[in-house]
Order: C-alpha cells, then sequence, then structure tokens
C-alpha cells in the first residue's frame, strides 16, 4: 500500500531535518511513535486532510510543519520533562505549569492551517454551502 500523503509529509526524516539531528535508538522508535499519533491527531482534526493534500487545496509545506511542529513540542517535553517549564542552576529550582490535556495535541492555529483557505466565489472541496454562480461570464 503507497503512502497517504501525509504519511509521505510528516515523517522521522522530516523531524530530523528540522532539528538538525539523527535520532538512534531508543530514541528514534519514541520519535517515530509520536509520529504516528500527530498524524493521527492532525486527521482527527481534518479528516479530509489527505484528499485536501492530494487536490492541493492546502499548502504540503505548512501541513508537513504542523506536523513536525507537534512532534517537535512533544520531545521537547520528553527532554526537560513533561510540565517542566523552568530550571535554573546551580541553584536547583524546577518550576512545573498544568500540562496540556494530551501529549500529542494541536494548537488552533495549527489546526487552521489543515483546513483549506476558501477563495471568492469557489465552494471549498468537501464542504457543503453555498456558492454564486456568475450567469453574466
Amino acid at each position: 500500500m503507497a503512502d497517504t500523503p501525509l504519511e509521505a509529509l510528516v515523517t522521522v526524516d522530516a523531524v530530523q531535518a528540522q532539528l538538525g539531528e539523527e535520532f538512534v535508538e531508543p530514541v528514534r522508535t519514541q520519535v517515530e511513535v509520536f509520529v504516528a499519533r500527530a498524524r493521527s491527531e492532525m486527521l482527527r482534526v481534518a479528516p479530509a486532510l489527505n484528499a485536501h493534500l492530494t487536490a492541493n487545496s492546502v499548502d504540503p509545506v505548512l501541513v508537513c510543519g504542523v506536523g513536525v511542529d507537534v512532534v517537535t513540542r512533544a520531545i521537547e517535553d520528553m527532554r526537560i520533562g513533561w510540565r517542566v517549564t523552568e530550571e535554573t542552576f546551580p541553584d536547583v529550582t524546577t518550576r512545573f505549569a498544568a500540562a496540556a490535556e494530551e501529549f500529542i495535541y494541536l494548537t488552533a492555529g495549527q489546526v487552521a492551517k489543515l483546513h483549506p483557505v476558501a477563495t471568492p466565489n469557489a465552494p471549498v472541496a468537501g464542504s457543503a454551502g453555498a456558492y454564486v454562480v456568475s450567469l453574466s461570464g
């Protein structure tokens, strides 16, 4: 089975390229889990995402960036500790904040990037609603 457009975009290699590092075991396996979860979350909030990618109605660079940013946030959370917002050295001070409900999540801004932007007088692919048909040409 061929990769879906999303699977081809949001990959461990894309995460490595953005961070400028290469993951080795066991971290690579952990990042693979984060990538799979990020893709699933992206499809949960934008079920037609693969269709929009195929139709070129969303920017694949933005979609890849959203997925990679979600994974990068999870990697950073694992490295400094989930809920840890500050550490101070040499005096040891650690501050915690309320954690997000989920470990892998998308912000409202990220969700917006996964949906096509409507153009005037054109319906958005896969959406229902009224649109204008000009009879004057």
